[in-house]
């Protein structure tokens, strides 16, 4: 049986990837905490966050994906180090971990907020921010540090666009929009109707990154979805669930964001996104993470 390892695996796109990624594969977690014990899951105690040693990881195995990621997107500086830790240093230890035993094949996640600003949807080949951002700039340079081992092995991004699904974290966007509606709170958007964007279920992405293992020439591919809204029209179908008014004030009312993915080269080479929002939101709005 070939064997992979993986990060993030008891995170959000993690837990759908592992029970796909089980059926072809022995599977080796890094992780911090008791990890998966489902899928006969073989988890390796290392903290990304911690200064940790690639000899602990097993010498032979044909897959390597890095889903893990910082938290603390929005703590700097007070966590500065511990997001290029886990985004940024964790991949080279990684990459260079897969060069000096011939892994086969690599898969690292970065995220969607690479790009330049743009009212079109991002093309893979678009040019990438130049703001101030460290979080953003700490995918950056994984994704430049990846680059440089192209020769070794082959390699591919995924940049993933408001990846939401069941038991997803309370501090990203559909969880905390969902409780602050649940609790009658006020949701400040810009503009209107807020940003523009086309979110998609882990499902999908996971059925995606499956298929991605097998397509060596790609190198970034946006994963988003289907459908294009705005963030009131979210907040307006969450709400309709719950069967809550939500309580929206509007901030620069000129604003008019826009942050899509171009996913032509996902549908044509990997997988056309199968769930709907009104059906996908669902597992958001019954989570009890």
């Amino acid at each position: 049986m070939k064997k992979c390892i993986i990060t993030g695996a008891s995170g959000l796109l993690g837990s759908y990837l592992v029970p796909l990624l089980s059926k072809e594969y022995e599977i080796y977690s890094l992780s911090r905490n008791k990890g998966i014990r489902q899928y006969n899951v073989n988890n390796i105690d290392i903290d990304l966050s911690k200064d940790w040693s690639i000899r602990k990881l097993p010498q032979s195995v044909d897959l390597v994906i890095h889903l893990a990621q910082s938290d603390n997107y929005n703590d700097f500086p007070k966590n500065a180090a511990q997001i290029f830790r886990i985004n940024t240093e964790s991949t080279l230890k990684l990459l260079q971990y897969s060069c000096l035993n011939k892994v086969k094949r690599v898969i690292i996640a970065s995220s969607g907020g690479v790009y330049k600003e743009s009212k079109k949807p991002h093309k893979e080949t678009d040019p990438l921010t130049d703001k101030p951002n460290f979080y953003i700039t700490s995918k950056i340079c994984l994704e430049h540090l990846a680059k440089s081992y192209k020769d070794f092995f082959d390699i591919s991004i995924i940049r993933p666009f408001f990846i939401y699904g069941q038991n997803q974290k309370k501090h990203m966007l559909f969880p905390r929009l969902t409780k602050l509606i649940k609790e009658k709170k006020e949701i400040v958007l810009k503009g209107k109707n807020g940003v523009t964007i086309n979110p998609i279920h882990a499902q999908d992405v996971a059925n995606a990154v499956l298929s991605l293992i097998s397509k060596k020439s790609i190198y970034a591919v946006n994963l988003g979805g289907t459908e294009n809204f705005s963030l009131r029209d979210a907040i307006i179908m969450i709400s309709s669930f719950l069967g809550v008014k939500p309580l929206i004030k509007i901030e620069n009312t000129e604003s008019n964001d826009y942050i899509l993915a171009n996913i032509d080269l996902m549908k044509k080479e990997l997988y056309i996104p199968k769930i709907q929002f009104n059906k996908g939101i669902l597992d958001v709005i019954k989570s009890k993470a």
